[in-house]
């Protein structure tokens, strides 16, 4: 894990209370390890293969694959395999834009079409990436039908560019042809930028005129034999010189330049349009040319932390820019949350091993499968579609809960402060020492003092620990077994006196110690 990465969304903010009493928690924590402490929830969807409205953890998105936030702060989600835009307002999940009830397939799914009209008339087939104007304008990615439709404030939906037929052509409205484009990013002046995945192009709509911004791939391999396939490539320089392969992800930063995730290349690239330079800014060009020399379709991903020259991906997709400049990156194979900031890249959310899974909670335990987008809001929360657990998670700073301005060491579990009668305190200046029966009746256990030992229970589990021994005796139903401490305990005021450091082993409990604030931080693994 990368440490001390210091970003628009960590930024740590003390402030008194009223009469300076009491001090509110940073915004952003590390552990020991250097990694941020942080957390993540569902937000919306009940992870069924659905797709009925409703109360946010109770409608159902199939394979929701696009994301992005209003001006007013609603979110709206595209929702693939229902042909739907939808739109989260305040607790409630409805549909934004699409026919509801569509016919279905053999597999039950609705059958998408292209049809524009008033938002509950129009029809979309596998809509992927969405952007939002200033205006309020929503423009979509409409993925399978091959072409990116404008959604107006009014709720009228029309087809911008693309005629529902694949290809690859310049021109004015339907004129104009795409191969299943991705991605969609709108920069103020009202220019629209597509990630043509299709075709391995960026490019651009001006006034509803499309024209090509990059250079197209001329590299054939034999994914079947004796078949030649148009395959993506890779080019840095001049913008009409670049190359990509299979780009599906596109996000504006404050400049008005272009971040884009080069899908198959495994990198994230840079469209700088003062300088018409498209550089990369993050991933292994080695094995890039690694697999254009061994012909192959796509480069090797891989899962690696650190400088951005030697970072790895594995299939890069949606794109967020922070306010401070950085990239929120959905590494959709590494099923993970991946940040860009000043030449280096760190791993937000998501196992390190490239795990896949479903589980909320907090860093290092959480776990995706194949998040395809995210998107930040003004709190700098960042929002994930999680496609492949058909759900929107929220990754969110840990944040203590206010604490007294002392020198004394405080105890928090998640929000919760742990009052003491007698306080704990540092042994050999290192060791955290804390009334056992105060923590421990936090998380419903009772605990009973005799002959200088303690004893602990819930349900079939009990723990005994005893004065100046380091060695605890633990019984778990029909299991027991001893641990050694790495202090022993003893009295102080007449409490039983334990190692903070006890609770991670028994408890299954991840324990900080947060220097600035002298607080011990317990978390629920």
């Amino acid at each position: 894990m990368v440490k001390r990465i210091k970003i628009f969304l960590l930024l740590a903010i003390v402030w008194l209370g009223s009469g300076g009493s009491v001090v509110a928690a940073p915004k952003a924590i590390y552990g020991e390890d250097g990694a941020l402490l942080s957390d993540v929830a569902t937000y919306l969807g009940s992870g069924q293969y659905t797709h009925e409205n409703g109360q946010l953890l109770e409608a159902g998105v199939r394979m929701p694959q696009g994301i992005a936030f209003s001006p007013d702060g609603t979110l709206l989600v595209a929702d693939t395999r229902n042909q739907l835009i939808k739109r989260v307002k305040g607790e409630q999940v409805t549909t934004y834009a699409g026919i509801e009830g569509l016919p279905v397939d053999g597999f039950g799914l609705p059958v998408g079409a292209l049809l524009d009209g008033t938002a509950k008339e129009a029809a979309f087939q596998r809509p992927q990436g969405i952007a939002v104007s200033e205006d309020g304008s929503v423009y979509v990615a409409d993925t399978n039908n091959h072409a990116i439709r404008r959604i107006s404030p009014e709720g009228e939906v029309t087809t911008l560019a693309g005629d529902g037929i694949a290809g690859s052509r310049d021109g004015s409205g339907k004129k104009a042809r795409f191969n299943h484009p991705a991605d969609v990013a709108v920069a103020k002046d009202g220019t629209i930028y597509v990630a043509d995945s299709g075709n391995h192009l960026i490019r651009r709509i001006v006034a509803g005129e499309v024209e090509t911004l990059t250079a197209a791939s001329a590299r054939y391999i034999e994914a079947v034999e004796g078949v030649p396939l148009l395959a993506g490539d890779y080019a840095d320089g001049a913008l009409t010189k670049a190359k990509f392969n299979e780009p599906s992800g596109l996000a504006l930063d404050a400049a008005g330049n272009l971040y884009v995730s080069d899908t198959g290349n495994h990198l994230i690239r840079y469209l700088n349009f003062t300088t018409n330079k498209v550089s990369t800014v993050a991933g292994d060009i080695a094995a890039v040319k690694k697999a254009q020399r061994g012909q192959e379709q796509f480069a090797e991903g891989a899962f690696v932390d650190g400088a951005s020259q030697t970072a790895r991906f594995n299939g890069p997709k949606g794109l967020a820019v922070t306010a401070e400049g950085g990239v929120v990156i959905a590494d959709s194979r590494n099923h993970a949350i991946r940040y860009l900031f000043k030449g280096t890249v760190m791993t937000l959310a998501g196992s390190e091993r490239g795990e896949a899974g479903d589980r909320d909670g907090i860093n290092g335990q959480n776990r995706f499968y194949e998040p395809t987008d995210v998107a930040v809001n003004e709190n700098g929360e960042v929002y994930i579609a999680d496609s492949g657990n058909n759900l929107i998670k929220k990754w969110s700073l840990y944040q203590l809960p206010e604490l007294p301005r002392n020198n004394e060491i405080k105890v928090v579990y998640g929000q919760k402060l742990i009052l003491f009668d007698t306080q704990p305190e540092l042994k050999n200046n290192s060791r955290t020492m804390v009334p056992v029966r105060a923590v421990v009746e936090a998380f419903g256990y009772t605990s009973n003092y005799q002959k200088q030992t303690v004893t602990l229970e819930k349900g079939n589990t009990s723990i005994e620990m005893r004065v100046g021994s380091r060695t605890m005796k633990v019984v778990k139903g029909n299991e027991t077994y001893t641990k050694e401490l790495d202090i022993a305990p003893y009295i102080k005021d007449e409490r039983f006196m334990v190692p903070i450091r006890f609770f991670s082993e028994e408890f299954g409990l991840e324990v900080h110690w947060y220097g600035p604030l002298r607080t011990v931080i317990l978390r629920d693994k």
